[in-house]
């Protein structure tokens, strides 16, 4: 449902950003859409591939092996994430062509991968990879929480930890530089009503406050409404969807 949410929200309000827009944008870890004239859809396949659809016809574009997890996309060029082969530890990303598949340049390994688990929620573990847009540059970023988990209790707890590394990219030359720079999760807060639903976020679209709360009007029906505020001045709700 939270991915639902997200997919909204992004093709509803997100339209651009200053300097470098992006022109794609995840809506869950799986699922990457590119917007312009040529419309698609990224998505990671359950036998660790990657496909592309038309967004316009749903007709499936290409399928590849080679490549696991969309991450973003500037122009006919898309950077995914390659499957790390068993005891390798280090990030492997590809840059493909948007329109056949093809793996155009293979990326310097970077980072940790399987040094703390692939991309994915595990038992007591999550890593997410996501892109950035800044400065006039375009970064990816990954971030692994490790919270040890045990069935058996063991006091004291084990303490938990988090890995993060962030990385300059150059789709149009091939380049990817690693780098210092700290960067946000992006992960929007999550807010629960036990009776009402939850929400998301805030966040900050072009100048607006928004919140998108997924609220039940009764057990049967589920309403998800975008709550808007520009400044001191709150603006209509919107109402994304009404259903079952």
């Amino acid at each position: 449902m939270r991915n639902l949410v997200a997919a909204l929200v992004a093709v509803a309000l997100l339209s651009g950003m200053a300097q470098r827009s992006p022109e794609s944008y995840a809506l869950s870890q799986t699922a990457l859409v590119q917007l312009g004239d040529a419309p698609r859809l990224y998505l990671a396949r359950p036998d660790s591939g990657l496909e592309a659809l038309d967004l316009r016809s749903g007709r499936l574009l290409w399928r590849t092996k080679q490549a696991s997890f969309p991450i973003m996309v500037r122009e006919d060029r898309l950077l995914a994430l390659m499957p790390i082969p068993p005891g390798k530890d280090g990030w492997r990303l590809a840059i493909l062509s948007a329109r056949s598949g093809r793996v155009l340049t293979t990326l310097p390994v970077w980072g940790q991968g399987s040094g703390v688990g692939v991309v994915g929620g595990g038992l007591g573990s999550m890593t997410t990879m996501w892109s950035v847009s800044r400065g006039g540059w375009d970064y990816v970023v990954w971030r692994a929480v490790m919270t040890p988990f045990s069935p058996v209790l063991t006091p004291p707890p084990r303490p938990g930890y988090t890995k993060t590394g962030a990385a300059r990219v150059d789709l149009a030359r091939g380049t990817l530089v690693p780098v210092d720079e700290q960067f946000p999760s992006a992960d929007l807060p999550v807010q629960t009503d036990r009776q009402m639903g939850y929400s998301l976020g805030p966040f900050e679209v072009e100048g607006l406050t928004v919140l998108a709360r997924v609220q039940r009007d009764d057990p049967q029906t589920m309403r998800i409404l975008l709550r808007r505020t520009r400044g001191a001045t709150a603006l209509p709700d919107v109402e994304l969807c009404h259903v079952p």
